[in-house]
């Protein structure tokens, strides 16, 4: 009898303990799975995709001529003006927004580009205090800038008529200017030389196209013909070769 009662014991103990431990498994391997789960490393898809944009052809920007104004006198055309200068028609109405050569006035400021110039550009570089090595290029010497306010072209008396054909030359300066070194052109080339003469405080001199003997108050370039025509231009230059007056026959 209390080997039976022993071993009804026994097996109530190996039950017992075979449900305890799958209890004890069934909440370890629980536990385990959700913190593997919390370790576990999620990975997030991107949500923009950047795609490569093939680079634009940037077209460099043109040089930029140096300018300088310039009032038109009476008179004046685009055309002389454009030669004086040494520059192309089309480049002066470029410039100044110009579609007609014959808009030009009297008093209008053009815009005059400088041959041989560049205006500088402002390029903010770390290199600007850099040595930079130029090409040796040939530049043309720019031209001065015509009408001072030293001496006046005022009028040309008795065009093709060779009698009485004359330049009216005044001083504007209030001091004594002489006129020594100093030459007059024409648009078709022929150059007369003024002779060793001084013009006083606003003083005036009358050049005559034919022969005579010159005075402090008039002279003479010892031509056989007249010079001047309708549309012709004179030019007066210093003795360093500066304009120093233009006159334009309308």
């Amino acid at each position: 009898m209390n080997f039976k009662r022993l071993l009804f014991y026994l097996i109530i103990n190996v039950v017992v303990s075979s449900v305890t431990i799958l209890l004890v498994l069934n909440i370890w391997d629980r536990s385990h799975r959700s913190e593997t789960a919390e370790l576990e490393p999620v990975s997030m898809l991107p949500t923009v995709i950047a795609s490569a944009v093939p680079p634009t052809n940037t077209p460099s920007p043109r040089p930029t001529l140096a300018v300088r104004p310039y009032e038109v006198g009476p008179g004046e055309t685009l055309s002389e003006i454009a030669m004086v200068f040494g520059v192309s028609i089309d480049q002066l109405l470029e410039i100044n927004n110009l579609d007609n050569p014959d808009d030009l006035r009297a008093g209008m400021t053009l815009q005059i580009p400088i041959q041989g110039s560049i205006a500088p550009e402002n390029n903010d570089t770390s290199q600007d205090d850099a040595p930079v090595e130029s090409e040796s290029m040939p530049t043309a010497t720019p031209p001065p800038q015509p009408e001072s306010n030293i001496i006046k072209i005022l009028t040309i008396v008795g065009i093709n008529d060779l009698a009485t054909e004359h330049l009216q030359i005044q001083s504007l300066s209030p001091e004594a200017l002489s006129l020594e070194g100093w030459r007059l052109e024409t648009n078709d080339g022929q150059v007369y030389y003024f002779p060793k003469i001084t013009l006083f405080e606003h003083g005036a001199v009358d050049l005559y196209t034919r022969a005579g003997i010159n005075s402090v108050v008039a002279l003479y370039w010892g031509r056989s013909t007249p010079i001047f025509q309708s549309g012709d231009r004179a030019v007066i230059y210093d003795a360093e070769g500066d304009v120093q007056a233009i006159y334009s026959i309308p």
